[in-house]
């Protein structure tokens, strides 16, 4: 019986040829509604919208495109694109007096309408990136964008690079708007600064410092392939350089520096610890054109062997992913000094270039199995470990909170000491819940983060994390529950910045003790959450555009009871009050 069932299903549809294939239905396809307003109340406008899919790095060559006349304000305009694909799309728009805009949308089925966009005036910027000595820099990166480009709308940023003579043009800038600019190019230091509403903008690059030098192991022998980072420091963080150096068969490596700032140079190589060379910041005038470090000799450090088995069998595990750590923090940074290897068909590893002056971490990971955290003390001699993994605990998780910010969600473990990174997240269904699985027993922490996608970089975004976060201790073979935001007393109202609703933005409310609870604004700036104990609570808004700016003091008393309707209007802080 199970045999003719299955030839039931392979045989073909009654009428179809021999030998012809089962058709599959035809994917089901939708549309996508734009509408748009005018600028200007006098005249119209022309603008060019155009339809393109988005993938992995952004939005790709567009599928469609449509002409129009852009009525006065207030009558709009609307464009509907047919026959749809299921997938993200990306509407933009441009046009010669309009600032040029984009707005994401995800197509299942059916008509999906985008929204009412107000366009904005725009202008065209243009001009010229040359070198110190006056010579044109062709392919030159030039980035034009407005402050901020996390915001509730879509935000202009737009980055070419320079024809054979240094000329560049930039179309769709919004006028009256303060627009940032950058530019680089190979060999030259980074510019940037403030373009205030002027239309042409003429660019100078410094020379950059060349620097060079060569890698060896104790033995003097050159060591090839060794990754370096260049990291610029300034008071308080540091930036890593664009493009990484990788030394060649001879050792030999050289680069520009970017930026005149105090700089570390940092060289990692399988086999040797991480070694460093520190830059001093470049004087203002008169700095070498040329900067030779030597020769620059790698340590071995020392090892680390062993086997990987299976908890329940004893069988070897091969494939096994195990990396050491070993974090440190210096002035403005934090450096990692870290191996990699894997497993072999025995089970077996060998890590070298360990660090011998400060205790590491080992952790090992596959698929089915917990991952596995070994400290390892400081100490010069090779050491031999023993790695058993198992399955490890489950966690069954609910987060609570408004649909919104559910689908804005996402649920981040964290172990230990470990800083809050972005480990094996979980997006919550539509009713909060979430599992993890294979997880390592011990005391583990969970936070929820806000994700926010970026307009320019569709593939990228930011993450926002407060304080909706919780603890519990999980056991091996044990499933442990966890709720996020569904406890504590409850705390609702408005926030506005400036009398104007932050739709769309994070609030992080503290409280006594330095507690901490988070909710996102809605399009009115009403939040809801749940705070743990009662008192004072004073928010703190993500707000991208405003850094640096500070807030004249503002608060919720909330009595154990609880709290609905707090209105709080964020308000830039009189200069007495700021110091």
């Amino acid at each position: 019986m199970l045999l003719a069932a299955l030839l039931l299903v392979a045989a073909p549809l009654a009428g179809a040829p021999p030998g012809s294939k089962t058709p599959r239905p035809p994917e089901a396809k939708g549309s996508i509604a734009v509408t748009l307003l005018s600028p200007d109340e006098r005249r119209e406008e022309t603008v060019v919208i155009t339809l393109a899919a988005v993938g992995p790095g952004g939005p790709l060559k567009p599928v469609a495109e449509r002409k129009v006349s852009l009525p006065p304000a207030p009558k709009p305009a609307r464009v509907v694109f047919d026959d749809v694909a299921p997938g993200r799309w990306a509407v933009a728009w441009s046009g010669p007096r309009v600032a040029a805009g984009r707005v994401l949308v995800s197509v299942r089925r059916g008509a999906v309408d985008s929204g009412r966009h107000l366009l904005r005036l725009g202008l065209t910027v243009a001009g010229s990136v040359r070198d110190d000595l006056g010579t044109p820099l062709p392919a030159a990166r030039v980035a034009l964008e407005e402050r901020s480009r996390l915001e509730e709308r879509d935000t202009f940023h737009a980055e070419v690079r320079t024809a054979p003579d240094g000329g560049f043009s930039i179309e769709g800038a919004p006028d009256g708007e303060a627009l940032l600019w950058s530019a680089s190019a190979p060999g030259c230091m980074d510019a940037s600064g403030l373009l205030g509403g002027a239309t042409r903008l003429e660019i100078v690059l410094d020379r950059a410092q060349r620097v060079a030098g060569r890698i060896v192991d104790p033995e003097g022998k050159p060591v090839p392939d060794v990754r370096i980072e260049v990291r610029y420091l300034r008071e308080g963080w540091s930036t890593t350089a664009r493009d990484r150096v990788v030394s060649g068969e001879d050792g030999a490596f050289a680069f520009h520096r970017e930026s005149p700032l105090a700089a570390v140079v940092e060289l990692r190589a399988r086999g040797f610890r991480l070694a460093e060379r520190k830059l001093e910041a470049l004087p203002m005038e008169g700095a070498a054109k040329e900067l030779l470090l030597g020769d620059v000799v790698l340590d071995r450090g020392r090892a680390l062997r062993g086997r990987v088995t299976d908890a329940a069998t004893g069988a070897p595990l091969a494939g096994v992913s195990l990396e050491v750590t070993s974090t440190r923090e210096e002035a403005s940074r934090l450096v990692t000094d870290e191996q990699a290897t894997t497993s072999d068909e025995e089970g077996a590893f060998a890590l070298e270039g360990i660090v011998t002056d400060r205790p590491v971490r080992l952790v090992a990971r596959v698929a089915g199995r917990a991952p596995k955290t070994l400290e390892i003390g400081e100490g010069t001699d090779d050491a031999e470990v023993e790695v058993v993994l198992d399955r490890g605990g489950r966690v069954e998780g609910r987060l609570c909170g408004r649909p919104f910010e559910l689908a804005r969600s996402e649920v981040w473990m964290t172990g230990d000491d470990f800083a809050e990174m972005r480990s094996g997240a979980r997006r919550p269904d539509a009713t909060g819940r979430f599992v993890f699985t294979d997880v390592e027993p011990g005391l583990r922490s969970f936070v929820r983060a806000f994700a926010f996608a970026d307009p320019a970089n569709p593939s990228g975004g930011a993450y926002v994390t407060g304080g909706t976060r919780g603890t519990l201790l999980v056991e091996e073979g044990s499933t442990a529950m966890l709720t996020l935001g569904c406890d504590g007393i409850p705390l609702s109202g408005t926030l506005l910045r400036e009398g104007a609703p932050a739709a769309g933005k994070v609030v992080v409310f503290r409280g006594p003790g330095n507690r901490e609870a988070d909710a996102m604004l809605d399009a009115a700036g009403g939040f809801s959450l749940n705070v743990p104990v009662p008192g004072t609570w004073s928010p703190w808004i993500d707000d991208p555009a405003g850094l640096g700016r500070r807030w004249a003091p503002a608060s919720c008393e909330v009595p154990p009871s609880g709290l609905s309707g707090c209105a709080v209007d964020l308000r830039p802080a009189l200069e007495e009050e700021s110091r």
